[in-house]
This record gives C-alpha cells, sequence and structure tokens, in this order.
C-alpha cells in the first residue's frame, strides 16, 4: 500500500493529541488537543477531532498510547479507557492502523528533533572513540514513560519498555527515607511512583512529614510553578529533590541501556527548564561510582518540542528506516 496521509495521535493519561501526517519530517498539521476525561473512548474522540478539523478520515493510522501495547490494542496505565487499531480501522474504514506505546514513538521521533527543539544539560559530544549504541529516551508525565532507539544496518529499531515501572532505588539515609513514606501508602514503590505528576504531589508531602513539617496537597502544576516564582520555597526544594531522582534513574538506565544519548521528554521537565541546569539533575545521573567519567561524557537533552510523539507517529508510517511497519508498499 502507499501511504500519502495519515492520522497520528498520541494519547496520554491526560490529554489526547490528533493531527494529519503527510510525509517524512513534515510537519503534522490539523493539530487537535482534548481532554481524556471529555470522552467515553477513542473511537468518540476520533468522530469529534473529524468534525472539529474538516478532515476527512484517512485511510492509514498510527496511534501512540501511554499503554503497554499487545496484538494491536492497548489500555491506558493511567487512564480510563483503551484503543484497538483493529478495530478502529474496521469502524472507519481505515487500510490500517497501528497502536503502539507513545515512548516508542518518542524514540522514532528523534531522528527529526533538530536543535531548536532540544536543549543540552551537559556535553555536546558523544563519547571519544566510540560507535553510535542507542539514544535512551525518559519522560515523567501522567506517568514514566522509557524508550530507546537503536540504529544499526540502516534500520531504525525502537526498544519497547515499560522501565518507569522497574523498582525505586534510594541513594542514601534520605532517599531510604522517601522510600519508606510511599511504603506506607504503596505495596510497591516504583519509579514511576515518585518521578510523574502525581509522584511529584506526594513526594512534595513525603517531605514535609519526613521534616517533621506537614504540607497540604499541592497539585503539580503548583508545584512547578511556585519552584520557578521563588528558588528558596518548599516548592522550589520538592523540584530539587524530583529532578535529582530523575537523573540517577536517566544514569541508571542509560548504564543498563549502553546508551551514548540520553533525551528527557514528558510534560514536566520541558516546564522546568531554566531550574534544571542548576538542579542535582546531571550530577546524580553522572553519579556512578567506577562510572562516573563514562557517564560524564554522555550528553544528556530536554525535549522542548511540544509534540513530539505526533512527529514519532508520523515517522513510523513514512520511514523505510523502521522495519515491520504495516505501511511497508
Amino acid at each position: 500500500m502507499t501511504v500519502k496521509s495519515g492520522l497520528v495521535a498520541d494519547i496520554g493519561g491526560t490529554n489526547a493529541r490528533l493531527g494529519i501526517a503527510e510525509g517524512l519530517g513534515r510537519p503534522v498539521r490539523s493539530i487537535r488537543v482534548y481532554a481524556g476525561r471529555d470522552f467515553n473512548d477513542f473511537e468518540s474522540l476520533i468522530r469529534a477531532y473529524l468534525s472539529d478539523s474538516g478532515e476527512p478520515m484517512p485511510r492509514h493510522g498510527c496511534l501512540a498510547i501511554a499503554g503497554p501495547v499487545a496484538d494491536n490494542r492497548a489500555r491506558l496505565t493511567n487512564g480510563a479507557w483503551g484503543v484497538d487499531g483493529n478495530r478502529i480501522a474496521s469502524l472507519f474504514g481505515m487500510e490500517a492502523c497501528e497502536v503502539v506505546n507513545d515512548f516508542t514513538a518518542l524514540a522514532w521521533a528523534l531522528p527529526w528533533l533538530g536543535e531548536d527543539q532540544l536543549l543540552a544539560v551537559g556535553p555536546a559530544a558523544t563519547p571519544r572513540g566510540e560507535a553510535r549504541r542507542a539514544r535512551l529516551v525518559v519522560g515523567p508525565g501522567t506517568g514514566l514513560g522509557v524508550s530507546a532507539l537503536i540504529e544499526q544496518g540502516g534500520l531504525r529499531v525502537a526498544v519497547r519498555s515499560e522501565g518507569g515501572h522497574v523498582g525505586f532505588a534510594p541513594r542514601d539515609e534520605a532517599e531510604s527515607e522517601l522510600l519508606n513514606w510511599f511504603r506506607l501508602h504503596y505495596e510497591r514503590v516504583s519509579a514511576e511512583r515518585l518521578m510523574c505528576g502525581h509522584g511529584l504531589e506526594l513526594l512534595h508531602q513525603a517531605l514535609g512529614d519526613i521534616a517533621g513539617q506537614p504540607r497540604a496537597a499541592v497539585p503539580a502544576p503548583e508545584i512547578t510553578a511556585g519552584a520557578l516564582a521563588d528558588p528558596k520555597s518548599e516548592h522550589a526544594g520538592t523540584i530539587d529533590c524530583f529532578l535529582g531522582l530523575l537523573g540517577a534513574f536517566a544514569g541508571d538506565l542509560c548504564l543498563a541501556m549502553g546508551a551514548d544519548r540520553v533525551y528527557i521528554g514528558g510534560g514536566i521537565v520541558p516546564r522546568l527548564t531554566q531550574i534544571l541546569p542548576q538542579s542535582p539533575f546531571r550530577r546524580r545521573f553522572t553519579d556512578k561510582g567506577r562510572f562516573q567519567e563514562h557517564l560524564e561524557a554522555i550528553p544528556t537533552h530536554v525535549i522542548t518540542d511540544p509534540l513530539p510523539a505526533l512527529a514519532g507517529t508520523s515517522a513510523r508510517m513514512f520511514d523505510p528506516c523502521i522495519p515491520g511497519s504495516p505501511f511497508e508498499t
């Protein structure tokens, strides 16, 4: 089949973003953003998009969703509904509709991000004497996403991962106290329990309780806004802790994946770019004992483009270097 255009979507636990892709490296157009809670299912969301945008339904689609994918369908890990690609194709008369993990799509987008869509935090060059290996992408938002892109033999392969759900590993006594606090609320404490939007809110409460100064519940957007407004506030202390934990987590995954470049996406960190360079993020990223020098040479970037997963789903339909595509001619 020949793909001329396609429906692309980035479906998160909070919002869903839809648009029309028309070619490799070309901007996605007719983008609309919807709150997932306003719809009972994804089919009704598609109908709203087609009505609002005035677009005809394309014959092909690639839909990225924040949850594990199996048999071309997935459910949101942090949401109420799921997406079935085969059902969507049947209902809307499409030739092919593929469902992929949102961070798999983000990994596919990495080769197409320009310098104006990235903020460097750390060195700009890849390690000396090393061939290009894997690009790791990590991102806290409604959840904590993880993937990697491996380029070899002219192919680009995105690694499927639910790495955000690995166990949280404390570095010192202070983080052990955090782990103990979270254990009061959860039988198992994953990295995502601390490093996501809701995790940020719980982290703020935990730090207050541990200090003997209980805090009222504060929404994550208020914590980030407070930190940006006053670098000496308790909100700033929470963000400092959050970014340090994220740096440590990203450094661990970098070692596990053998990555030579690391990208931070998601909905939280791009809002904190004025704080990030002075935060513990980079120090905690490199704080890996005998491997500190190795990690000091690895660049980290924040993805500042607001819609990178749509670029990734577009690449899935049009990039011949991505294997196994249902859109191949």
